[in-house]
């Protein structure tokens, strides 16, 4: 049984009293097959797009099987038996079909748009794959290779080297950082059919499935869309219930020394912020953009006045599990500048932390978030978003008065998640540069050697 929900934003409710646009209405309910859904109607859209996930964690949940369900993943999404991987991805191109099938953040998460004419036959292909997918062994061997090759490149390049560093040394205890970083060893070489079979046994069911979609599809032909593709799923999952994600406070300098044409420097901190909870979140997210993001962020202004020059600078939220977050800020600059743009990264964040953000700054980026999330919401790529919120276990049609909600945030709200929830300086220091003289280390990662020689590892 279904059910429409009306999600006005509350501004326009309170200002104008008018009724709600229809890009305004997101419709729930579960299908007879029993998977849950959510629709927001958009009749001029040509393209219906459909974005789904399960909850999954069961690559992490086996020690040393942690890349087990991306790779289960990928194994899937190279096509259905009796066609090649190449004229399965000519098909979709030729119908004008895009799908997706991956994971992250202990989610196996998918995607499938196509033309309102075409949808019946994406969903064909989609139900196809899911329930025989080809599983070719060949393809299993060259995808392992792909993956073991992108990590030791990976551990090449220097920001990923020092973002490996940065979030193993806050979150190295959690399995669900190994696909956030290169790690040493792949986690992917030992995972064998019968692994992969266990993952889809376990994860792929509807009990363990949201989906949402956006586009000029009425909702009884959703209903029947949804339960064609993944009616024929087992009724209930056994994937493991999601482990709290263990973050720690590491006040360590370490230096990676690499013949790099620019010093990079990452800083990281363990938070107390949970992305499952909008309205933390959307502090957080007006904090960090206050702090990093554009021309008149504070990390931009302070390196610019003294360093004498513009570099990139920034600060991110990186979410580990789908549960816990850890603040990265980072840049790349001259050797020589390097101790100064050091110097100012540290002030700048201990003045952010003690002091917070100012209603002069809020205002500004707020707007261009308000506005940013308004304009989206009448796209069909809003699908995402809806499913987002259904997967953190949040009602999707409150995605329709994230503006609202945005535009009511207060500098006073803002500054106090920072006091309660950001990290307290110093944070833990990675700086990749060719010595590291001149930095007061407490761990060198000489040439030649592995990162892991300074975090235990």
């Amino acid at each position: 049984m279904t059910r429409s929900v009306l999600a006005l934003l509350a501004l326009a409710v309170l200002l104008l009293g008018t009724v709600a646009a229809p890009a305004q209405i997101v419709v729930e309910g579960v299908t007879p097959a029993g998977v849950r859904f959510a629709l927001a109607p958009r009749p001029t859209s040509p393209v219906v797009a459909l974005s789904f996930s399960w909850r999954d964690g069961f690559g992490e949940a086996r020690p040393g099987r942690e890349g087990l369900s991306g790779l289960a993943a990928a194994w899937h999404a190279a096509g259905p038996r009796g066609v090649s991987e190449a004229e399965f991805r000519e098909d979709l191109r030729d119908e004008g079909i895009g799908l997706s099938l991956g994971t992250f953040n202990g989610l196996t998460v998918g995607s499938l748009s196509a033309p309102l004419d075409r949808i019946e036959t994406a969903a064909e292909r989609l139900r196809t794959l899911l329930l025989e997918p080809a599983l070719n062994d060949t393809t299993l061997a060259r995808l392992k290779r792909q993956r073991r090759a992108a990590l030791a490149q990976a551990r090449e390049t220097p920001g990923t080297a020092a973002r490996t560093a940065a979030l193993t040394m806050v979150a190295g205890g959690s399995p669900f950082v190994l696909e956030l970083v290169a790690p040493a060893r792949s986690t992917v070489a030992d995972v064998s059919r019968p692994d992969i079979e266990a993952w889809r046994a376990a994860v792929l069911a509807r009990d363990n499935l949201v989906v949402a979609a956006a586009g000029p599809i009425a909702e009884p032909d959703l209903i029947r869309l949804v339960d064609r593709i993944f009616g024929e799923l087992p009724e209930r999952a056994s994937a493991p219930e999601r482990a709290p994600v263990p973050l720690r406070t590491d006040r360590r300098t370490i230096v990676i020394e690499r013949p790099v044409a620019q010093t990079t420097i990452l800083l990281a901190g363990p938070t107390g912020l949970d992305p499952r909870d909008e309205a933390g979140a959307t502090r957080a997210g007006l904090a960090v953009q206050i702090l990093s993001a554009g021309q008149t962020s504070r990390l931009f202004r302070a390196v610019r006045v003294e360093l004498g020059a513009t570099y990139g600078t920034s600060a991110d939220l990186v979410s580990v599990g789908g549960t816990a977050q850890i603040l990265l800020i980072s840049t790349a600059v001259d050797h020589a500048l390097a101790p100064k743009a050091l110097a100012t990264l540290r002030a700048q964040y201990e003045r952010f932390h003690r002091d917070g953000v100012s209603e002069v700054e809020v205002a500004p980026v707020r707007a261009r978030l308000a506005n940013a999330l308004e304009d989206g919401f009448g796209r069909v790529d809003v699908a995402g978003r809806l499913r987002a919120a259904m997967a953190a276990g949040r009602e999707p049609a409150g995605v329709a008065a994230q503006p609202a909600r945005v535009s009511a945030v207060t500098a006073a709200e803002i500054n106090a998640l920072i006091t309660e929830r950001f990290p307290a300086p110093p944070l833990a220091t990675v700086i990749v540069a060719p010595s590291a003289e001149g930095y007061e280390a407490d761990c060198v990662v000489s040439r030649g050697q592995a990162v892991e020689v300074c975090l235990g590892g």
